[in-house]
């Protein structure tokens, strides 16, 4: 959580920045490519590895990899938008909101 908390304060200030903006794009490209580099760090520390996944599972899995990376897009949008305080307010209710879901 701390690690989200850092990302989305400096996300926010390298876009506002007068020299040298970070698009969207460019963002999300980053910290996606950060977290499937750390995630597949900590599985093979666990001793688990990408391939091992049924067949049957591999669709859902990519659907869930597709919509995430879209999901984040539409975040860092979000983030660049709105005041930084707004963004984490609302970022911080999605638990209890899915869970009303």
């Amino acid at each position: 959580m701390i690690g989200f908390t850092f990302s989305n304060a400096f996300g926010k200030d390298l876009m506002n920045k007068p020299v040298g903006y970070l698009t969207f794009n460019e963002f999300t490209l980053v910290r996606s490519i950060f977290t499937m580099s750390l995630s597949f760090v900590i599985l093979r520390k666990n001793s688990m590895y990408v391939d091992n996944v049924e067949a049957n599972l591999k669709w859902i899995l990519l659907a869930r990899c597709l919509v995430g990376t879209l999901t984040f897009l539409v975040t860092a949008i979000a983030m660049k938008l709105l005041p930084l305080s707004v963004y984490t307010l609302i970022f911080s209710t999605n638990p209890f909101i899915t869970a009303v879901l």
